[in-house]
């Protein structure tokens, strides 16, 4: 009797079986694939993130910088103009009428004075847009951080700041201020002292941001905040600081 050596064919259960392997196979290394895609495409998008931020913060670094550095520069072509000022000859009222020219040109200088020995007001030029500047408390009241800087000018030598104060204008509100103090020539104890409004000075600065996409405060040791120019931008996620070194206090 003829033996029969053929395979027989495999149940129908295991065939089925086999055929669900496979498929879970397939569905595997697919779901390995697509997850493997979605890590790179987390990772490219991560970088991205990573490097717009760094970007944006090298931005508002670079824009802190330039604005210190311009606030610094407009400060030394006023203290020129000064001296200039300080050491023309002039009668009072030539004195009086390049001052007022000056104040004209430059508004961040709020008022010049001509103080004697004694730290007596000789003579003063103030902006006419502010002529009530000093009609809530008068000058005199408001003249210990100009007399500290004339000591310490008087001391060095050289020309000295002060450090801020506030005057309140009539009507509410007021500026912060800051007086620089320069000793005349040729007059014994006598000093020119010139009051910056520090607002104007920091938008003076503005012009190192041309796009105005960050907003600029001058703000004391302590955090708190002096003047502030441009546009308030967001919740300040980007932040950089610089300081505004000046001879004086």
């Amino acid at each position: 009797m003829p033996l029969d050596d053929s395979i027989a064919p495999a149940p129908p259960a295991a065939a089925g079986a086999a055929a669900d392997r496979r498929r879970w196979r397939r569905v595997l290394l697919w779901g390995l694939l697509i997850g493997l895609l979605a890590v790179a495409q987390a990772l490219l998008v991560a970088l991205v993130l990573v490097y717009e931020d760094t970007r944006a913060q090298d931005r508002t670094d670079r824009v802190a910088a330039a604005s210190a550095a311009e606030l610094r520069q407009h400060l030394l072509r006023s203290l020129q103009t000064l001296q200039i000022l300080v050491w023309s000859e002039r009668s009072p009222q030539q004195w009086r009428a390049a001052t007022a020219d000056l104040l004209g040109a430059r508004p961040e200088l709020v008022r010049v004075e001509l103080r004697d020995a004694a730290f007596g007001i000789q003579d003063a030029v103030q902006a006419p847009h502010l002529a009530t500047l000093f009609g809530v408390i008068p000058r005199l009241s408001q003249s210990l951080e100009a007399q500290a800087a004339c000591d310490d000018a008087r001391r060095s030598g050289s020309p000295a700041y002060s450090r801020s104060y506030f005057a309140p204008l009539v009507g509410g509100g007021g500026m912060e201020l800051m007086d620089l103090c320069v000793a005349l020539d040729g007059d014994a104890g006598g000093m020119l002292v010139a009051t910056f409004s520090l607002q104007e000075l920091l938008e003076a600065a503005l012009v190192s941001d041309p796009e105005r996409a960050h907003e600029l405060s001058l703000v004391e040791g302590d955090g708190a905040r002096l003047a502030r120019a441009g546009t308030a931008r967001g919740a300040g996620v980007y932040r950089a600081e610089r300081l505004v070194d000046l001879p004086g206090a």
